[in-house]
């Protein structure tokens, strides 16, 4: 079982047995070396440490003058530093650290009457947290720059962490990608946006619940940088949480969910019989191919609450719809109903005839509008269906969308 290293110099043996206690009641193994470091003459003394402080998954350096003197105790915490185990520099007496041990944060204990006791449990922790996270979720296989990613994250070192993210985040290798996504579990708030923000650039949708949280629970510039990742990412997922940024007390954070709001593309709802499914699932993937975002219900479990508010939500905050005409579409009441929809919220239409002619396909009011006929070449009017959307999403007002988003039952 992995423990807390504690490092002291002779002197300060009474307060680092006082420490030990403290770790105990809080359900911590300490490792302490009883004899002050004095090890008997011949003692491999070296290996003994370096397997300690190996197993432990953190290390206490009790800062004093003696102690900043003390080979024993520098080689300890340099040695831990160097294998990735995390340190935390308690301050004893008033000392001069070395460069190494500034750039931590240390707990001031110099003042007898207010020791931080609770400060270094919590500390100590949230590094057990990261311990056991690492431990339990990082793969054996993780290439060597995951590896370098973990001892960042356990010194706390944010460049460090940058650098080991943008490094993992570049490459296709499998591996280091699954070790990246794996961190977005990762106990630590800062790691786990850092790495969000990272798959964000890549499409990766996996990151889109700890951006949202980020969103919620962030800092103002974190907030921001959440925003931009998730219209990078699905537009659909932060239409709502725009909306709500729209109306936050921040004025930043209002100006940063307009811009984000400008930068959202509007989907294309495509209203069909399900009789028609071969010929949506054609015409889908060729919008979709000319870089148009199409809803459709497909994932949707037909006839429930929940799939028709999800209709009514899509068609509101649709750029346009695109509905299949056939002799079926045209009997349907469910095309019917969400061609009144798009109506009622004067969402543009466009027709296509898939299937049958004017007197069978065409419903009541479309009889004069301009349709796409696809029956003969489809290529062609396709390509020009899609230039035609394209132009028309272009004129689309951004703002206000999402007002009459209903809760999903």
């Amino acid at each position: 079982m992995a423990h807390v290293y504690i490092s002291y110099a002779p002197e300060d043996f009474e307060f680092a047995d006082n420490l030990v206690h403290w770790l105990d009641r809080s359900g911590f193994t300490a490792w302490i070396d009883a004899q002050s470091q004095e090890m008997p003459a011949g003692k491999d003394w070296r290996q003994e440490i370096d397997d300690a402080i190996r197993r432990a998954f953190a290390l206490v350096v009790i800062v004093t003058p003696g102690a900043a003197a003390s080979e024993y105790v520098t080689y300890e915490w340099t040695f831990a530093l160097g294998i990735g185990v995390r340190v935390v520099p308690v301050l004893l007496e008033n000392t001069e650290l070395p460069p190494r041990l500034k750039a931590l944060t240390a707990l001031d204990f110099t003042r007898r009457a207010a020791r931080p006791w609770n400060a270094l449990i919590q500390a100590v922790k949230e590094i057990e947290a990261d311990y056991q996270f690492m431990l339990t979720t990082l793969a054996q296989d993780a290439p060597p720059m995951a590896r370098q990613l973990v001892t960042a994250i356990n010194q706390r070192d944010s460049r460090g962490v940058q650098t080991a993210i943008n490094a993992l985040s570049a490459t296709d290798d499998w591996a280091a990608r699954e070790a990246l996504s794996s961190l977005l579990r990762h106990p630590a708030k800062n790691v786990r946006t850092t790495v969000a923000l990272a798959l964000a650039r890549l499409g990766d949708t996996r990151t889109i619940p700890n951006l949202l949280e980020t969103m919620r629970d962030g800092s103002t510039e974190l907030r921001r940088a959440a925003l931009r990742a998730l219209v990078e990412i699905d537009a659909d997922a932060v239409l709502e949480l725009v909306t709500d940024a729209l109306k936050d007390d921040n004025r930043r954070i209002q100006w940063a969910a307009s811009r984000v709001d400008r930068g959202i593309p509007r989907h294309v709802f495509l209203s069909y019989s399900h009789v028609d499914r071969a010929h949506m699932t054609r015409l889908r993937d060729d919008l979709a191919e000319e870089r148009l975002m199409v809803w459709t219900d497909e994932a949707l479990t037909p006839g429930t609450a929940s799939w028709q508010i999800a209709i009514e939500n899509a068609i509101e905050n649709a750029g346009c719809l695109v509905v299949l005409l056939s002799p079926e579409a045209k009997k349907s009441e469910w095309v019917r109903a969400e061609l009144d929809h798009a109506r009622l919220h004067k969402i543009s239409v466009f027709p296509v005839l898939a299937r049958g002619d004017e007197a069978s396909a065409v419903p009541f009011g479309f009889t004069s509008a301009q349709w796409t006929d696809i029956r003969t070449n489809y290529t062609l009017e396709v390509q020009r269906l899609i230039e035609a959307i394209h132009r028309h999403l272009r004129q689309v007002e951004p703002a206000t969308r999402g007002q009459n988003r209903r809760a999903e039952v």
